[in-house]
């Protein structure tokens, strides 16, 4: 069959392989849980009467509001302590889990019970990490081997061929200070 079917006191049009609504598709029995067309280029998925998933025409990407901060393309909000959580697949409990809650932001990876790695990388360099933080909470830069043994929390390793060290650098009136304390 072919041709157009239009149903009146709503708008439904079957065009060819198109169908034509003008706003939602809403669940059988649950009025509040709809796929949303709020306007040219925007979609939003609903439960519970909120917008869950929300794309604009700019392919910016909101979870839980819809309205994306200009600049963002994707954007998590909650009236709670939102989260986003990237779960490994294998059921391995292997995950990286970045939140914010009450002025504070945390960023946690864990492997099983564990604590995991983190690893930044800089342009396209993807052997040695720019700073690894492992699950000692060893922090190093350039290397992801730690320091001598007792002395190893903070380890800073110049690239290869290169002379290393480190600057501690204030405003021209004050002081830079290491200081050295037990207890």
């Amino acid at each position: 069959n072919t041709g157009n079917v239009t149903i009146t006191g709503g708008y439904l049009e079957v065009q060819n392989d198109n169908v034509h609504i003008q706003d939602a598709i809403t669940h059988s029995n649950d009025g509040d849980t709809k796929m949303r067309f709020l306007g040219n280029d925007q979609i939003s998925l609903e439960t519970g009467g909120s917008s869950a998933l929300y794309i604009n025409s700019l392919q910016q990407v909101a979870l839980g509001t819809t309205s994306p901060a200009a600049g963002y393309n994707f954007e998590i909000s909650s009236g709670g302590a939102p989260a986003l959580i990237i779960n490994d697949t294998d059921s391995s409990d292997t995950f990286l889990s970045a939140a914010h809650n009450g002025g504070s932001s945390y960023f946690v990876s864990r492997t099983g019970s564990s604590k995991g790695t983190y690893e930044f990388y800089q342009g396209t360099d993807t052997i040695t990490p720019a700073l690894y933080i492992d699950s000692s909470s060893r922090t190093m830069l350039g290397t992801t081997t730690p320091g001598s043994a007792g002395a190893d929390e903070l380890t800073i390793q110049a690239p290869s061929g290169s002379s290393g060290g480190m600057t501690i650098r204030s405003d021209a009136d004050q002081g830079s200070y290491i200081y050295f304390a037990d207890g």
